[in-house]
């Protein structure tokens, strides 16, 4: 059997592809098991709109980098079950605000204990000192991408 050599980028890329679907079936089946009935990306939308004031879809659109139509179908999923609500948006008619429910606030509560937890097990072989590198550096890779775009938010929002 041969071996061939294979770009270590590419193989960094593979490896950032298989670890981000693991830790998305993790969460899901945290959430599953605490009895929160929606996805890590639903949880991110309530997250965003309980840290941003006046939020709306589009904000929500643009930081998510979803199109409009998967998050209209992601809010409306979040105001059916009762975690947000819509109210005329202050500044522009044509927007509503996205208010965070008091049952979105526990959702979000519970849901970031989940991700801590998660956290925890995920770094527990690294040092303060390696996480902080890690961290830089999946940020520089994003503002490298991201700035290729033409956008301005950094990861880790």
């Amino acid at each position: 059997m041969s071996t061939k050599k294979t770009n270590p980028q590419l193989q960094t890329m593979r490896a950032l592809f298989t670890l981000f679907e693991v830790l998305r079936q993790h969460m899901s089946t945290l959430m599953q098991g605490s009895g929160i009935a929606l996805t890590p990306v639903h949880m991110r939308a309530l997250e965003l709109c309980l840290e941003t004031e006046n939020c709306h879809q589009q904000l929500l659109v643009q930081h998510m980098r979803r199109d409009k139509g998967q998050m209209a179908r992601i809010v409306q999923e979040l105001e059916r079950q009762g975690f947000v609500r819509r109210l005329p948006h202050p500044a522009d008619a044509r927007k509503y605000t996205i208010e965070v429910t008091q049952s979105g606030q526990q959702a979000c509560t519970e849901f970031r204990t989940l991700a801590a937890q998660m956290a925890a097990r995920l770094f527990a072989g690294q040092s303060p000192q390696e996480t902080q590198q890690l961290l830089q550096t999946v940020q520089e890779l994003y503002a490298q991408m991201h700035s290729a775009e033409g956008g301005s938010q950094t990861a880790g929002e």
